[in-house]
């Protein structure tokens, strides 16, 4: 080089030109040098022969199965938004905010967080920069985060609206509903924040292709978030669903004991056709009255009963979500931990796996809600018909 940074040529017969282009590549290429320019060794999964490098093949089959999870994650969730704001008898029931919320999650990783790692796939690498990289991961935290949140604070809905229904009303009317949203989601950003300010640090993990918190960076800070994000909300599902299982079975006896008290004071069915000897007008409007009465009465314990019942499937359909949520995270868990404390790296068909295997957790929820749910059953059914005839016409 000259006195102006510029190369030259070596001299004639001093240097084979073959060791100097490889010399000047290995020391002034962009991605072996930091952002003052020195020289640093190149980051896990980028040289030839690493354990992230994959065929042709491997990439067509893995852009195939995330664009899959894409469509279905963004198309149910999109269904189920639709459906909860179009349906008055599903825009009165408060607890469905809180599956707009988790909806909302898992959209946002189908249109703004799977895209990137679709291109970041097919392009064999992260190319729009640092800082690009770091907002993603940020936003890739704050989804995943208020997953979590969004099922605890559904937990804590049904624990509230099966065991302490009398006062169901004051804690989660619309003022309440919107207050718990939006505390789930503060606390989802404040958590994501750290890895921005030095805690940890947001890169591109090679062998999932996103940008994501590089947990070996910050082992305190993993702890911290396993302990808060997973620990957390789990004790509360627990303490919440465990109780509700109860609160039904209880409710269930005695209703059971309510039922046989009451057949067994029941008169005999003959009895009721048999006509009596002496009949005035008092007593007849006295006994209709009475018919009139019991019948009342029977009507809104019936309708208290289904409105029970109702709130009894929603909240199984809710387990159901926490079960497949569990199984759909759980190996991402195990890879981070991998990373952290294993001193051999996670192979990429593993770390794939357990990343797509996440991702599809979006498209779960809306078959769930659909298959468990006979509201938004309905609701999907005339969305659909609506639509598919719509297109048929055209």
């Amino acid at each position: 080089m000259n006195g102006s940074d510029v190369p030259v040529s070596p001299p004639n017969g001093t240097v084979d030109q073959n060791l100097y282009t490889t010399w000047y590549s290995l020391l002034f290429s962009p991605s072996t040098m930091n952002g003052s320019g020195v020289p640093v060794s190149p980051p896990n999964g980028t040289a030839d022969g690493n354990p992230y490098t994959i065929s042709t093949a491997e990439k067509a089959v893995e852009i195939s199965l995330l664009v899959i999870v894409l469509f279905f994650a963004f198309c149910g969730n999109l269904l189920v938004w639709v459906s909860v704001l179009w349906k008055r008898n599903l825009r009165r029931e408060t607890a469905n905010y809180l599956i707009l919320s988790l909806s909302a999650a898992d959209m946002t990783v189908a249109a703004f967080n799977l895209p990137f790692t679709v291109s970041a796939v097919a392009l064999g690498g992260w190319v729009l920069g640092d800082g690009a990289c770091a907002f993603l991961g940020f936003s890739n935290m704050i989804t995943f985060v208020a997953s979590v949140m969004n099922l605890a604070a559904i937990g804590v809905n049904r624990f509230c609206i099966i065991v302490h229904y009398t006062k169901y009303p004051d804690y989660f009317d619309q003022r309440g509903t919107a207050m718990t949203i939006t505390g789930v989601w503060l606390l989802s950003i404040l958590l994501a924040v750290p890895p921005l300010l030095g805690w940890a640090e947001y890169a591109y993990l090679p062998g999932q292709s996103i940008c994501f918190c590089n947990w070996p960076s910050s082992v305190s800070y993993t702890f911290f978030m396993v302990a808060v994000c997973f620990g957390g909300p789990s004790s509360v599902m627990a303490f919440c669903y465990t109780r509700i299982i109860t609160a039904v079975r209880e409710s269930r006896r005695r209703v059971r004991q309510v039922d046989e008290a009451a057949s067994s004071r029941a008169p005999p069915i003959r009895s009721a056709f048999v006509r009596p000897q002496v009949e005035n007008s008092e007593s007849t409007e006295d006994r209709f009255r009475s018919i009139s009465s019991i019948k009342s009465q029977k009507h809104e314990e019936a309708k208290k009963r289904k409105a029970r019942e109702d709130d009894i499937k929603l909240t199984k359909s809710f387990v159901v979500v926490i079960l497949v949520f569990t199984i759909c995270w759980l190996p991402f868990c195990v890879t981070m931990f991998w990373s952290v404390f294993s001193p051999t790296p996670v192979p990429r068909l593993v770390d794939m796996a357990a990343l797509m295997l996440g991702y599809s957790n979006s498209c779960w929820n809306p078959i769930i809600y659909g298959v468990m749910n006979s509201k938004f059953r309905a609701a999907f059914k005339e969305l659909l018909r609506k639509l598919f005839q719509c297109n048929w016409k055209r």
